[in-house]
């Protein structure tokens, strides 16, 4: 179906259709007119096509968020593994900005 197909009809009237669509038998369609038929099914496919669309949307977004959850459990296990841990993130600025670090160690007490 093309985009925007019922873009000039109110969303209830589309609701309408859709409701009439899904309650005729297949023996019901037979019998309306071409054109009855082709808007009442393409009514339907356009609402059942937005509802599929939403539920993969959201299924999606569950899936990245249990990627994220299971991946920053990992990261905790990981830094709970390594010995020394704190001195390690102490020392990383340090060595990125050393003429910053040697201030600072001046100015800590204790600091060489």
């Amino acid at each position: 179906m093309r985009e925007g197909l019922f873009a000039d009809c109110s969303e209830n009237l589309v609701a309408a259709w859709r409701v009439r669509a899904i309650k005729m038998y297949p023996s019901d369609f037979r019998d309306t007119s071409e054109d009855v038929r082709i808007t009442l099914l393409a009514a339907l496919c356009s609402s059942r096509q937005a509802e599929i669309t939403d539920a993969l949307v959201e299924l999606l977004v569950a899936l990245v968020h249990k990627i994220n959850a299971r991946a920053e459990r990992r990261l905790t296990v990981e830094l709970k593994k390594v010995r020394g841990k704190a001195g390690i993130l102490f020392r990383l600025p340090m060595r990125r900005w050393p003429a910053r670090g040697d201030r600072t160690r001046g100015a800590l007490p204790g600091g060489r």
